[in-house]
């Protein structure tokens, strides 16, 4: 698998574009792919570029991206950015029987039936957001365990837990975020490269499912 590049940027908490992408995740989608050339016509640059990314708001804003090609940060609006580093993120040296701390930021969601008409259940028909913390641990076991096991899993609601955004069709769509912490021994390093590079769950877009994991120390 090719490398991939990992950012991290500490952004100007003041600035009127920064501001705006604290509020807003679609503020927040496009103040991040400004450092992206336009994709292909009718290809989203967010998937063609492999773009993913979260917003951390510990102290000063930072915004960590992931790409398959490397952006070019000096493209941002003048004074948003405080610094930022670029870096290859080189994912094959992954073992299996290998303990990790993961962190994500991601959607919980489960598909829900709903009733006919006419009585009975359609199957798989809608998706409401898992609001219990039993049903959340579960929700990161099961997508993760493709990958590993996890433990230890402590979770939270960040800034901007809810998150309601537009659609092209002026639909209004809600993203509940949750961070996941925690630790995975390896089982199939394969599957957690794949989980790595393409992201976990709902909202990508609006800066969810991004999987970080670092070595034990």
């Amino acid at each position: 698998m090719s490398d991939l590049w990992i950012s991290r940027l500490r952004l100007a908490p003041h600035h009127p574009d920064v501001r705006a992408a604290i509020d807003d995740p679609q503020a927040l989608h496009r103040l991040t792919m400004s450092a992206f050339p336009d994709a292909p016509s009718g290809v989203p640059a967010r998937a063609h570029f492999g773009v993913l990314f979260r917003l951390e708001m510990n102290g000063a804003p930072t915004l960590i991206v992931q790409s398959v090609v490397a952006p070019d940060w000096g493209r941002l609006p003048d004074g948003a950015l405080h610094d930022a580093e670029t870096r290859p993120l080189v994912l094959d040296g992954l073992a299996v029987g290998e303990r990790l701390r993961f962190r994500l930021i991601a959607n919980p969601i489960r598909a829900v039936s709903r009733p006919l008409p006419g009585g009975g259940f359609k199957k798989h028909s809608g998706r409401e957001p898992i609001t219990t913390e039993e049903g959340r641990t579960a929700w990161i076991e099961r997508v993760m365990a493709p990958a590993g096991v996890v433990s230890g899993v402590a979770i939270s609601n960040p800034i901007g837990a809810r998150m309601v955004t537009h659609g092209r069709d002026d639909s209004r769509r809600r993203f509940d975020a949750v961070a996941f912490e925690g630790i995975i021994e390896v089982s199939d390093p394969d599957n957690l490269r794949r989980l790595l590079r393409d992201g976990i769950g709902k909202g990508r877009a609006f800066g969810l499912g991004l999987l970080s994991v670092a070595r034990m120390r």
